[in-house]
């Protein structure tokens, strides 16, 4: 159900956005270093973000998220779904996680953002969360 909220929240973007790129990310996961990509619309308020990271030879996710601009640019906040992998402590299995993100975004250049993530049902044997921050750049 989140997916296609993401998506519905996609499309509408999509018609009309006054700022919309793909990005590259650098970052950490959990201290670990992390790369990734994705692609990004923004209209006044609104915008979302489809993307995915990976720690080489550790761990993959994928996130789909509600962006909101207090000041139609700038600073944002945003939250949505993802899934997780991690071949260290979950080598047979995924998981659903749910991304809290806070960030600045300097028009269709770059952005700063940190993200926490919580496991929707949580392992055994995982922490209850884990955090990011990634630089993004537009190409």
């Amino acid at each position: 159900m989140m997916r296609i909220l993401v998506l519905v929240l996609l499309l509408a973007q999509l018609e009309a956005a006054q700022s919309q790129f793909f990005h590259a990310d650098v970052g950490t996961i959990n201290e670990r270093p992390a790369i990734g990509g994705g692609y990004r619309l923004h209209k006044g308020y609104n915008g979302c973000d489809l993307s995915a990271k990976v720690c080489p030879k550790i761990s993959s996710s994928v996130q789909g998220l509600y962006l909101f601009y207090p000041m139609k640019g700038g600073l944002f906040l945003g939250a949505g779904p993802g899934y997780t992998t991690d071949r260290e402590n979950m080598p047979e299995r995924g998981a659903a996680i749910v991304n809290g993100v806070l960030g600045y975004q300097r028009s269709d250049k770059w952005f700063l953002q940190f993200e926490n993530s919580t496991f929707i049902k949580q392992p055994d044997f995982l922490d209850r969360s884990f955090q990011s921050l990634s630089l993004g750049l537009a190409f």
